[in-house]
């Protein structure tokens, strides 16, 4: 008898427990324990928010194909008018948005965009080019775009500016030059960056040729890649963080300037996405992005005054700048994807949490509802403005993204309605939606440029916002720096 009432005790705190654990989940409260455990809460899409983000891309792509089809970007104020990375453009839009259409069910438009490619992309152009920027864009958007389509010559046309972005990579250190031209293969550095190349931009090209690599066979992609690898792993200072700039000629570093921002970001994220991409089974990558998470809670992570709100900092030594830009709002996403696996969840967890709040705040405190391209903390309310402009930039509603994945907690989602809802009043024109030239004004003035990234970045991470869980899983693509995800696969041992 004893026993038994010791089992209906028991099961009277399970069933309590199962209580206080279901009123948790209804209140977006997830305990990190279970987030790590069970990596992903089962979400249910917002249908109503989701027709309103693919309204917005529908707008912008029917305002782009109307005013500037098969040029790189549109202008979105007037009309007829674009902007061209090369002469006559490369369709950098059409490329950089096939794989939001396609998430979004959007048949026509992938369709349209698939017939441009098949018809009348060009890649053999006499001009100089990024070969960051192309690659991201391009090379990222076409390896997506045949994961998520499979039509045959999204690979081809891959393959083609791949091959292409390949002959930057001549100096003897594996690091390939800033430009190339796409159409005799001249490459050099750009002279703004002291004789060499922006640590971002090359520590930001591997996923993108890895892939490209796994789906054609082409082992000299990989191999162009793993260069890259082992020229950071190198190269890596004591304290993980790397300078922004590197003398690819000489193999050195050029400067001591540390960022998570401009030329600095996207390297440490590809450390850990690549490790995820490829099956966990580069333990060096980890260890990079081990050290690195390190240095950066050891260096860069700074609270301000008087509401302690997190944020990091930049060094230019032997001093600190207090600067933040809109860019490091990627941090909160990557602390997330990566703390599971770099060996302290709750403290990578807590940070996510905490610099994505902070990212939020320097849109929430604006006139406009829409965050600056950077702020400096200091003085008596947390920050200020600094460079004012909003460049329709997708790094916040990136690591709210993925803050939502990983916990479920519906302030996420909230967050993402108040930013996206901004975007609508204040930057939407009659053809397009374009960048704002002072978020601290009621009705900011506007600038005349839509990049291809709000398409490619913006409006997906906030679609997938309000996606349900199974839609572009984490645990089965990453996503590179331009939000392009790509399959996660085995690598050959």
């Amino acid at each position: 008898e004893q026993e038994e009432q010791e089992e209906q005790e028991e099961e009277k705190k399970k069933k309590i427990e199962q209580r206080r654990k279901e009123k948790e989940k209804r209140e977006g409260i997830i305990e990190l324990e279970t987030i790590i455990k069970d990596k992903f809460p089962k979400l249910e899409a917002d249908e109503r928010k989701q027709t309103a983000v693919r309204n917005a891309f529908l707008h912008a792509w029917k305002g782009y194909k109307e005013n500037a089809w098969g040029h790189d970007d549109l202008k979105p104020i007037g009309r007829n008018q674009h902007h061209d990375w090369v002469p006559g453009g490369i369709g950098m839009t059409i490329i950089d948005a096939l794989d939001t259409a396609h998430i979004m069910g959007l048949k026509k438009q992938v369709d349209e965009g698939v017939q441009w490619i098949k018809t009348r992309l060009n890649f053999n152009r006499n001009a100089m080019i990024s070969t960051f920027e192309t690659t991201i864009r391009v090379l990222g958007g076409l390896v997506s775009a045949y994961d998520l389509i499979g039509d045959d010559i999204l690979k081809q046309k891959a393959l083609d500016i791949g091959n292409r972005l390949y002959k930057a990579f001549k100096p003897k250190t594996g690091i390939p030059h800033g430009q190339v031209d796409l159409a005799s293969g001249r490459s050099h550095n750009v002279g703004w960056a002291r004789g060499g190349v922006v640590n971002s931009e090359y520590g930001t090209l591997q996923i993108e040729f890895r892939r490209l690599a796994a789906i054609t066979g082409e082992k000299k992609f990989e191999e162009a890649a793993e260069r890259i690898n082992k020229n950071l792993e190198r190269n890596q200072p004591a304290d993980g963080l790397f300078p922004t700039m590197y003398d690819n000629n000489n193999d050195r570093w050029i400067n001591d300037h540390i960022s998570f921002g401009a030329w600095g970001d996207s390297t440490y994220e590809y450390l850990i996405k690549q490790y995820v991409m490829t099956k966990q089974k580069e333990t060096y990558l980890l260890n990079m992005y081990k050290k690195t998470t390190a240095g950066l809670f050891n260096h860069l992570i700074a609270r301000s005054t008087p509401n302690n709100l997190m944020y990091v900092k930049e060094r230019r030594s032997p001093t600190n700048d207090h600067k933040m830009d809109h860019l490091v709002c990627f941090v909160g996403g990557m602390l997330a994807l990566g703390a599971e696996h770099a060996g302290n969840p709750k403290r990578d967890m807590e940070a996510a949490e905490a610099i994505t709040e902070t990212c939020y705040e320097t849109y929430k405190r604006q006139a406009s509802g829409l965050g600056p391209e950077t702020v400096t903390f200091g003085g008596a309310n947390d920050f200020s403005p600094g460079v004012r402009s909003y460049l329709l930039r997708p790094e916040t509603v990136e690591s709210i993204f993925y803050m939502y994945r990983y916990t479920g907690n519906e302030k996420y989602r909230e967050w993402g309605w108040n930013i996206f809802q901004a975007i609508e009043q204040h930057t939407k024109t009659d053809i397009g939606y374009a960048s704002l030239r002072d978020v601290t004004q009621a009705n900011p003035p506007k600038a005349n440029e839509m990049h291809s990234f709000f398409l490619a970045e913006t409006l997906k991470y906030l679609y997938l916002l309000f996606s349900d869980s199974n839609t572009i899983r984490l645990d089965e693509y990453v996503f590179n720096t331009e939000a392009h995800p790509v399959k996660i696969y085995a690598i050959e041992s």
